[in-house]
């Protein structure tokens, strides 16, 4: 037999105890909830917009150090090929040249276009970037 669906209401003034209730805690006991952080979190301000492709071809060249200068962030290192996965900062969203392969955070390459590429936002980064292959020297 199935479960029945609990539904609760926050306009509900007696939410906070149902939702007690329901999550089974002792009276006074608290629950905690972790949301995603959506703002950047190294307090880095971004002043550094790249505005045009070659830029952006450019920005794969940076060493790491550089990256993180400007913004960027690193979402992933393979720890074999050394290749990192670099988030462009959320204040580029309006800069990024309509038409320039992006690598998702799930890997996926696609082609970005302003106003339909997600500009959700985690820890101050966009959710895609770039892969730069071998740690640059510049």
């Amino acid at each position: 037999m199935d479960k029945p669906v609990l539904m609760l209401d926050m306009d509900d003034p007696d939410f906070m105890e149902d939702l007690g209730r329901a999550l089974g805690l002792a009276p006074g006991e608290k629950a905690v909830f972790v949301t995603p952080q959506f703002i950047r979190t190294d307090g880095r301000v971004v002043t550094y917009f790249p505005r045009t492709r070659k830029e952006f071809d450019l920005i794969k060249m940076l060493r790491p150090e550089s990256l993180k200068k400007i913004g960027c962030q690193v979402w992933d290192e393979d720890r074999f090929t050394k290749e990192k996965h670099w988030l462009f900062p959320q204040e580029w969203y309006q800069c990024i040249p309509n038409g320039l392969e992006v690598v998702t955070i799930s890997g996926k390459k696609e082609k970005f276009q302003r106003g339909k590429t997600d500009d959700d936002i985690r820890c101050g980064a966009l959710a895609y970037g770039f892969i730069q292959e071998h740690e640059a020297r510049h």
